[in-house]
């Protein structure tokens, strides 16, 4: 097997890892359990995530141990931005590696908006964005991103805000 074919599977099989260990601190999370259980699963989510990029630099480690490893997953991730916020312009930009973006299976005009669909639906789907800002991020209209919920068997919340919402343009229709 190719070097660069067993980054990609090690990379992938980490954020597998990631995602189930952040789903499990969403189940400790939602069960009341330890704050120090939950906060302990979202670490090592983290931890993971960024094991999964460091896969692609010449040094990295799949060793944690305090802040050495901290200081240079920080390093790695600082010097290549992978992750950053640019407050002047109120975003948040991911950028990933040329092999792993091309590696995604979708014609490249159609990555970014995917790639801002997955997370918008993914993020909705856990709680974290309401239904309007999931939909924002999509880059979507309403019923667009209900289609686009239905498709992906998610099961549309419907919070305090939203019925407080809907309660406010049916009177503007009474």
């Amino acid at each position: 097997m190719k070097a660069e074919k067993k980054k990609q599977e090690l990379s992938r099989y980490r954020l597998k890892q990631a995602w189930e260990s952040l789903e499990e601190a969403e189940y400790l999370l939602q069960g009341k359990k330890s704050p120090r259980s939950v906060i302990n699963r979202a670490y090592y989510a983290m931890f993971y995530a960024v094991l999964a990029l460091l896969v692609y630099e010449p040094y990295a480690s799949s060793k944690h141990n305090g802040n050495a490893s901290l200081n240079v997953e920080e390093r790695v991730l600082a010097s290549r931005r992978l992750i950053r916020r640019e407050k002047d312009m109120g975003k948040l930009v991911l950028e990933m590696p040329d092999d792993l973006f091309e590696a995604l299976r979708l014609p490249p005009e159609e990555r970014v908006m995917r790639l801002r669909r997955e997370l918008a639906v993914r993020l909705y789907q856990k709680g974290l964005l309401s239904f309007g800002k999931a939909r924002e991020l999509a880059g979507m209209g309403k019923w667009e991103f209900y289609d686009l919920l239905g498709e992906e068997g998610i099961i549309r919340h419907y919070d305090l805000e939203e019925l407080e919402e809907d309660l406010k343009t049916l009177e503007k229709f009474d």
